[in-house]
């Protein structure tokens, strides 16, 4: 949480050496998902489609290099199926997980001017924090609880035995942009990876492991605040 409260006066100085300064608002989607391991080839975890919202800033430290950060409301989760056929009885369950995060990136960049559009390629590290997890699911012939299924049920955060996901995640984000600022229009469209490294499982078995994946897509509306 230090870090949390330290990035703000981090940034502020950082503009004091920036050429530009741009800030603004950020909405977009993303298609997140868990990678897990080991593999089973009974259980499958397709992406699921959440949303963004937040505040970005641009620092163009010279006419080539710039920093790019932000605190931004991000959906992240992932859906399971799983259909096993054991002693001629099968068994299926379906579970998705929706988080939601406050992601904070800081990342390093190169601008590529290309004609009319100012593109730019990023990479650094992320922070996220889980605030809230919800759970929907169904299920049949698992163990001896038959069939059922629940839906909003809140899934418990932290590091503890008991508890289903970490609330701290480190990631790290590859992205691609291209500025609209040659049209009178002060718009970045972003395409942007987001590849966590924390095995969000509290309580691992051996070599197993449940990694958050995103692949997001975002417009940010900037303000040149600094020139």
């Amino acid at each position: 949480m230090k870090k949390l409260i330290l990035l703000p006066i981090l940034l502020l100085s950082l503009s004091v050496f920036a050429q530009e300064l741009k800030i603004g608002p950020v909405v977009g989607f993303n298609f997140a998902k868990y990678g897990y391991g080991p593999k089973m080839d009974e259980v499958k975890m397709p992406s699921i489609l959440r949303t963004q919202l937040g505040i970005v800033g641009e620092y163009s430290l010279t006419e080539m290099f710039a920093l790019k950060s932000g605190i931004i409301l991000v959906g992240r989760g992932t859906k399971m199926k799983a259909d096993v056929t054991e002693n001629g009885i099968r068994s299926t369950l379906e579970f998705k997980v929706k988080t939601l995060n406050l992601h904070i990136p800081l990342l390093v960049g190169i601008k590529l001017p290309v004609n009319d559009l100012d593109f730019a390629i990023f990479t650094g590290p992320s922070l996220g924090f889980a605030l809230s997890a919800k759970g929907d699911g169904s299920w049949s012939n698992i163990g001896t609880i038959g069939e059922g299924s629940g839906s909003n049920n809140t899934i418990p955060i932290g590091n503890n035995d008991s508890d289903f996901i970490k609330s701290t995640d480190m990631g790290w984000e590859f992205a691609v942009g291209a500025g609209l600022s040659k049209f009178n229009l002060p718009l970045n469209i972003t395409l942007s990876y987001t590849l966590g490294l924390t095995n969000l499982d509290p309580n691992p078995e051996p070599n197993s492991y449940m990694r958050n994946r995103s692949l997001n897509f975002t417009v940010a509306y900037l303000f040149k605040v600094k020139d």
